[in-house]
């Protein structure tokens, strides 16, 4: 009596293997947070175990670490209110035990969008985006944790004014660089933009944001924005280009 949705996988070169997904109860209409691992390479997995339920708990993400660190956040949507929170919990054994559940951000707010990134040497980071529910103002936020998840930094503003920002992804290196790309609109022109943003001391400042578009055609629709990093420093972005008059490709 349960549909399931939106898996996510993580796995280590030691051979563990992790999976998040949602569960609906389809007559009740509450949602969970699932979570299974595997530490023989996929031949066979744990338990089911049930990481969090609700009304409405949604857009699951993981990542893991070679020691054993496992790190999940999701979206928790009030229904009566309307507004939702970033939740997190954390795994410090492979995904045996987890801690207790974190919200990272709450308030007047309806958060979405959640992305996750970690580091061997306990570096968590975490980006989403915000919309008051009072202004309408969408902005990107981002809160880092240096104790593998223990305790956060204070939330980041990284975008706002009047641009509408949507679809973060991130990416984090062992030396303390996060990089962020992620969609601008003009709410006043309609023109969308890649932004890409960076720090290098693990998340604590940034850089200011770079439009990766900048000379680009005003009749083009940027979206869907996807980053990777190498060890040695090189950044790698891909996204969509929605042409109004021609065709859509990737840049």
């Amino acid at each position: 009596n349960k549909s399931s949705s939106t898996p996510q996988i993580a796995a280590t070169e030691k051979g563990d293997v992790y999976v998040v997904w949602n569960d609906k109860n389809s007559k009740t209409g509450d949602t969970e947070v699932t979570f299974r691992s595997s530490n023989d390479s996929g031949i066979s997995f744990d338990d089911r175990k049930k990481i969090t339920g609700g009304k409405s708990v949604s857009s699951p993400q993981l990542t893991t670490t070679e020691k054993g660190d496992v790190y999940l956040v999701w979206v928790d949507k009030n229904n009566k209110t309307g507004e939702s929170d970033i939740e997190f919990i954390s795994s410090n054994d492979s995904g045996k035990t987890f801690s207790h559940i974190k919200e990272l951000r709450g308030g007047d707010t309806l958060s979405f969008s959640p992305q996750i990134a970690a580091t061997e040497k306990g570096d968590v980071h975490v980006v989403w985006v915000d919309k008051g529910t009072k202004t309408g103002d969408i902005d990107i936020s981002f809160r880092s944790s240096h104790d593998a998840g223990r305790a956060f930094d204070d939330r980041i503003k990284l975008r706002s004014n009047n641009l509408l920002s949507f679809s973060p992804q991130m990416v984090a290196t062992e030396r303390g660089e996060v990089f962020l790309v992620w969609t601008d609109i003009n709410s006043t022109t309609g023109k969308s933009q890649i932004t890409y943003k960076a720090s290098h001391d693990s998340g604590r400042t940034f850089e200011r944001a770079i439009n990766l578009n900048k000379d680009a055609n005003i009749l083009s629709n940027y979206s869907s924005p996807q980053i990777a990093t190498t060890g040695n420093n090189s950044v790698y972005v891909a996204w969509v280009d929605n042409n109004q008059i021609e065709f859509s490709q990737i840049l």
